[in-house]
């Protein structure tokens, strides 16, 4: 149901936006491994509105310094995403985690971002709320998986980790150090 809300309320603010905006969807899974364990899946799904230009307006128009010539960004813009990520321990037929191992978790959020880039820099701020727990339905959605790959299902989901609330925000610049022929590029980043 939270997942679902979240889904509508992302499409319906698509209108308010330029119309250069782009949907992704993002599916992870470790059915192609003969076991589930640690990270098992994550679904992803991104509007992701160029051209709508949020950074000036946190800093002013002129670019950051030492940026050289091409520091006008050639892309700008915001993401609007839902995420959910599962991992689980290593042995899904027992109804008790072993104490050394991953614990069955999930986490449902809703992603905040936006970005600026240049042939050669990148700017990346985001912002993830969201919650752990049953309120994840991480349960449903492995059980779901589960039963259209017809794999056994995991046993321990009961023991998942508490209802929580996650707030994370992330910050990110890549500079590009070298390029060869537009084939391989090395570029230094923080986080």
């Amino acid at each position: 149901m939270v997942l679902r809300c979240l889904l509508l309320l992302l499409v319906g603010v698509q209108p308010v936006f330029a119309s250069n905006t782009t949907f992704t969807t993002t599916f992870e899974n470790d059915s192609f491994f003969p076991e589930d364990q640690n990270y098992t899946g994550g679904l992803f799904l991104s509007l992701d509105f160029a051209d709508y230009n949020w950074f000036d307006s946190l800093q002013g128009a002129a670019p950051p310094d030492g940026l050289g010539a091409d520091a006008r960004p050639a892309w700008e813009g915001i993401k609007l995403g839902i995420s959910q990520m599962i991992w689980t321990p290593q042995y899904l037929g027992m109804t008790q985690p072993m104490p050394e191992d991953r614990p069955y978790s999930g986490v449902l959020s809703f992603d905040f971002g936006g970005y600026r880039m240049s042939e050669t820099y990148a700017q990346k701020v985001s912002l993830h709320l969201g919650v752990t727990g049953p309120n994840s339905g991480a349960d449903s959605v492995q059980q779901f998986i589960h039963d259209m790959l017809d794999h056994t299902y995991p046993q321990g989901w009961h023991t998942q980790t508490a209802h929580s609330l996650v707030v994370d925000v992330d910050a990110e610049y890549q500079k590009r150090v070298f390029r060869y022929k537009n084939i391989f590029d090395i570029t230094l980043g923080a986080t």
